[in-house]
């Protein structure tokens, strides 16, 4: 008999390895409008602290390959990743500054060059920021092209690097001759709450594109349900963490995933419909739009027989409602706490329906699903908000 272990919105995300990139470092001014790189408009991205990313990897080559790269032009594809990186939180140290040498970015040149040209820690060196990524880098300089990991740093952000807990308060501009940094990705650091979901300029009842904003790890899809299927959503361009919604009637049902290919809350399905605001149209770069969620617990394909699930109770909610869908056969729920007590059991003998659980305090259960016909691959969905 096999068991699948479900994970509900606080099930935790394993630790992986962090790998840390070292480049060379720029800055600039501010994003463009009415958006970013990565489709945020300026006004919406959350902290002065961000930095783009290289759209291409092509040392010693300035071409403008078309956005998104695609075919052969993909062998060019920067860290920017089409996209794919958009929203991540990166920690990023100072290193060595170039002195007594020329470190204009000339394409295919070496960094800081000249005779009496050399690296050297100082002061600034290893003081840190926490930073968002938001933009793209696609210039075809030097250090947009022949530094891999090289960032293009938000010029504002260049006196927040702290050491110590103390901002360095003066590295710019005398200090900072496009130094080099080493830097790693991070998840939001002290994240809370959930994502924002915007429609986008230009946005229409039956043709969207929506903006994904506010997230803990950044963004690698976004899925829609249409009718019985989960369908993937189209990148906006190379705007990652901007989707095109398929034309469907509202209201539009979404999950989305995230930098670790990982379901977004444990796979938590976000519904909304098109704002009134907009009219016919939406005018403004964003608009925001509520949303109601539901918190699947999902079996996979080709499991069966037995599953178990954790979920929470939200302490806004005065009860919890169970909603199963696409059960096959007669079967059983039973609903444990932590300690595999038995506290109710009931009978499932529809495909779908509801049974409010009442009598739950605030806390963790299990939902074990049982199903009598054994062997039947199946794909059973269990739903608690």
């Amino acid at each position: 008999m096999k068991k699948l272990y479900l994970f509900a919105i606080w099930a935790a995300i394993s630790v992986q390895a962090q790998t840390t990139f070292s480049g060379v470092s720029t800055h600039f001014e501010a994003l463009g409008t009415p958006y970013g790189g990565c489709g945020v408009p300026p006004d919406l991205v959350e902290t002065d602290y961000y930095v783009a990313l290289n759209v291409y990897d092509s040392p010693g080559i300035g071409t403008m390959w078309p956005r998104p790269l695609k075919g052969q032009d993909t062998l060019y594809k920067g860290e920017f990743n089409n996209g794919r990186n958009c929203g991540r939180w990166v920690k990023v140290a100072i290193m060595e500054d170039c002195i007594g040498g020329t470190n204009d970015g000339a394409l295919g040149q070496a960094f800081c060059r000249g005779s009496n040209a050399k690296w050297m820690n100082d002061q600034y060196s290893y003081a840190y920021l926490n930073m968002i990524v938001t933009d793209a880098c696609g210039d075809n300089n030097g250090w947009c092209r022949d530094s891999k990991y090289h960032l293009d740093l938000h010029t504002p952000s260049l006196n927040k690097f702290e050491k110590a807990g103390v901002a360095v308060a003066d590295m710019y501009p005398t200090h900072f001759n496009n130094r080099k940094i080493s830097w790693e990705y991070i998840k939001a650091p002290q994240y809370n709450g959930d994502v924002d979901i915007y429609f986008m300029q230009n946005a229409q009842y039956y043709w969207s594109s929506v903006l994904i904003n506010h997230l803990e790890n950044g963004i690698h899809a976004v899925e829609q349900k249409v009718g019985d299927k989960w369908v993937k959503l189209k990148m906006n361009s190379d705007m990652g963490q901007a989707y095109i919604l398929e034309a469907t009637e509202p209201p539009y049902r979404i999950r989305i995933v995230d930098a670790e290919d990982r379901y977004v809350k444990g796979g938590r399905e976000y519904l909304f419909s098109f704002p009134k605001t907009c009219g016919t149209k939406c005018s403004a770069p964003a608009t925001k739009v509520d949303y109601q969620v539901f918190d699947p617990i999902l079996t996979n394909d080709h499991e069966s027989v037995e599953s178990s699930a954790t979920f929470g109770i939200f302490n806004s909610l005065e009860q919890c409602t169970l909603v199963w869908d696409g059960i096959s056969g007669a079967s059983t729920i039973e609903i444990l706490d932590l300690a595999a007590r038995t506290i109710q059991v009931f009978n499932i003998e529809s495909a779908q329906g509801q049974r409010t659980l009442s009598g739950l305090g605030k806390g963790m259960y299990h939902a074990v699903l049982k199903q009598q016909q054994k062997g039947v691959s199946h794909s059973e969905r269990v739903v608690i908000y």
